[in-house]
This record gives structure tokens, sequence and C-alpha cells, in this order.
């Protein structure tokens, strides 16, 4: 019988011990407890919660009129008038992102005018008032020439709000109005009070062939651009108040047989309210 050599046998030995123990190393690992994991929470949700608020816009138009208007009446002239009137309206605001919004709005925009010049004229048609002993239908007297313009806008206006800061925004528009009203009166009054005219019997009168006229070729639409600036004061969670400040810009005549415009700085004050 052959004998192996003992230098033979203790490599087998090695190996065989070696293959025992790889089952028992797979069965450890397969029992042992898998370690604990807590998922981190986000600080920020995305995307960030849409916000739409409701707007209501009440303020005060202080207009300029420039150009050249000639109404329906002798030696009249409406040059360069200035005046004030209500604006008031809806808006409804979305915010995009924290520095963008834009915004609808709905504007009813009084941009009446008043025009007055003062003139030392030769009157016909005049007479002293009441207690005066001298009579006279002829006199020289200083006299004073208005044209009122009533001329009122409903306007459409897409806003565009850029926010530098966290509530103070700048704002640029173009604006697309319709005409409501679009009259004018020309009215001449006597600055002397001792006389009155015969016609009426008082210092003013009328010119023109009635007291009321339309202004002719109203431009429709009237277009513009408008710029202005704001800051939201948070009264609550769900409601601001923003005073705001805008120029407005005429693109187009009021006439488009005159060369006549008018130009407007708005001040409002505007309440907004969360949807």
């Amino acid at each position: 019988m052959r004998r192996h050599s003992p230098v033979l046998l203790a490599p087998l030995a090695l190996l065989l011990l070696l293959l025992s123990g790889v089952p028992a190393r797979a069965q450890f690992r397969a029992d042992a407890a898998a370690p604990s994991f807590t998922p981190v929470q986000p600080d920020v949700l995305y995307p960030a919660p849409r916000i739409w608020r409701l707007g209501l816009i009440l303020g005060m138009g202080l207009n300029s009129h420039g150009g050249d208007f000639i109404p329906e009446c002798d030696e009249c002239r409406f040059t360069d008038g200035s005046g004030s009137g209500i604006v008031g309206g809806l808006q409804l605001e979305h915010m995009i992102s924290p520095s963008i919004g834009i915004a609808l709005r709905g504007l009813y925009e009084d941009q009446r005018a008043e025009y007055s010049t003062i003139m030392l004229k030769v009157r016909r048609g005049v007479m002293a008032g009441p207690g005066d002993p001298s009579g006279a239908d002829t006199a020289v007297i200083d006299v004073e020439r208005i044209m009122n313009v009533d001329l009122v806008y409903f306007t459409i206006a897409p806003v565009l709000e850029l926010y530098p800061l966290r509530d103070l925004y700048v704002s640029i528009s173009p604006g697309i109005g319709i005409p409501v009203k679009n009259s004018y009166r020309t009215v001449e009054r006597l600055l002397d009070d001792r006389f009155v005219f015969m016609a009426t019997g008082t210092n003013e009168k009328s010119l023109g062939t009635k007291d009321v006229f339309d202004i002719p070729d109203v431009t429709t639409p009237r277009i513009d651009v408008r710029a202005g600036i704001g800051y939201n004061l948070r009264l609550s969670p769900g409601v601001m108040f923003t005073p705001e400040v805008s120029y407005v810009y005429p693109l187009t005549n009021i006439s488009s047989d005159d060369n006549w415009s008018a130009s407007s700085i708005h001040v409002l004050a505007i309440l907004k309210f969360r949807l």
C-alpha cells in the first residue's frame, strides 16, 4: 500500500478547512441586523404654492393736456389744460415667483381738464347789474374764457411687476382705453361784478350753438404706456394695503383730427385680498 507524503497532506487539509467556513460566514451576514436609516426632510417645499390676489383700486389722476384743439366756437382754442379726476377699478394679481408678478387691471379713468385765459375785451350785450344806476350794452371788461373737457375712459392694463426687494416693486404696463365720456363746454365769464350778460342775466354765458359739444373724431382705442412704483404693506396673512404712484404716457391723440393728447400721474391705493 502506497503512503502519501505528509508534505502533500498538509495543504489539502488547509483547503478543506477553508471551504467548510464559507457557508458559516454567509449565514452570519444574512442573519445580521440591517442598519437603521432616517430620511432627512427637505427645508423648502417645491414647487412653491401659487399666490393669487384680488385688488380693489381707488385713487386720483392728475391730468395734463397739451397740443392744439379748436372747439366749435369763434375765436376759441384749447392749448394746454390740467385737472384731476377719479381712478378706480379692480385687478387680479398672480405671483409667478417671489420676484416676479403679473396683474390684469380694469380701470375707470377720469381725464378731465380745464383751460382758461383772461383777456381785456370790448363786449357787446352786457348791462349793469341790479343796483347799479349806470347802463351799457357795450363795455371794456376783463373776460375769462374757460374750456372744460369731460373725458373718461374704461381701460384694460396688463401689468408686469418686478420686485427688487421683498415688498417693493416697479411696474410697467400698456393701456388700452375705450372712451365713456367725451365732451367739452366753453364759457365766457365777466370779471367785473358790476356787469352781467343780457342774454343770461348772469356774469357767464356759453360760447357756440349749444352748451355742451361732443369731441369730434375721438380716437378709439386710446393706447398708452405706464410705469410705476409701489409697496405692499401686510395688514394680515391674507390682506395687503399697497400705495402706488405711476405715470401714464399717451401713444395716441385724443382726437384724430387734432394734435391733442393727455398724460396723467396716478396716485393709487390698492387693497389686496389673497384668494
